[in-house]
């Protein structure tokens, strides 16, 4: 019940989790959310301690989207169904960040390497 009411404390404070809200970029103003935040659970948190649980929450539902995405069939395998379900019990009261984060891109090392390799090759 004490992490629920702190999820849905944070969801009230989108300018916490999404970056185009105006006020994301203003560091001190979220870090008075953060305290306020502390302050309403009992037992009470820091503003540091209540961001760092929200952080370890965070990062708990994108490893676990995660999952859930990988075990997408691929396209045109002829169901959209995953085989992965998540059982972690905050995974649904987190939903609500899936618009919000965002998986960065990754290109392998060697990918570059052979690249540039080509791009050398070809200009002499």
């Amino acid at each position: 019940m004490y992490i629920r009411t702190f999820i849905q404390i944070v969801y009230a404070n989108a300018e916490l989790y999404i970056k185009k809200c105006k006020g994301y970029s203003k560091n001190h103003d979220k870090s008075l959310t953060w305290a306020c935040i502390g302050k309403r659970m009992t037992p009470a948190l820091t503003g540091l301690e209540a961001e760092k649980l929200f952080h370890r929450l965070r990062e708990k539902f994108g490893k676990e989207r995660k999952k859930i995405r990988m075990s997408l069939p691929k396209s045109g395998a002829g169901t959209e169904t995953s085989t992965y379900q998540s059982n972690w019990i905050f995974y649904n009261d987190l939903l609500f960040l899936t618009d919000h984060i965002i998986a960065r891109q990754y290109v392998h090392t060697c990918m570059v390497i052979e690249f540039n390799l080509k791009l050398h090759d070809t200009i002499k």
